[in-house]
């Protein structure tokens, strides 16, 4: 199968797993990876600087700071779980997660 470019770009540490970095490319985005030297945190900030110098240079680039947006887990808590609740057409007898 071959995946075109969309003009998604994700930016993520060279730590995260190669499943996840290809279940994004999946779905069409580039992966832009930024070195993690063994502390997250750095990481992640060299993450968000880079997006944001992205969006300086782009003003289609969007950063949706997940992490730092308290309406995040209220949309799944009081969306998302309904919606697979009206799509499983029945009771759920188990569930996973991996995170």
């Amino acid at each position: 199968m071959k995946v075109t470019w969309n003009g998604t770009r994700i930016i993520m540490p060279d730590s995260v797993s190669q499943e996840r970095r290809l279940l994004v490319q999946h779905y069409g985005a580039k992966v832009i990876l930024v070195h993690d030297a063994g502390d997250i945190g750095a990481c992640m900030d060299e993450c968000l600087k880079t997006a944001i110098r992205m969006s300086e240079e782009d003003p289609r680039v969007y950063i949706p700071q997940q992490f730092e947006n308290p309406a995040n887990p209220k949309v799944h808590k009081h969306h998302t779980g309904l919606e697979i609740l009206e799509q499983v057409a029945g009771p759920i007898h188990g569930f996973c997660s991996g995170i």
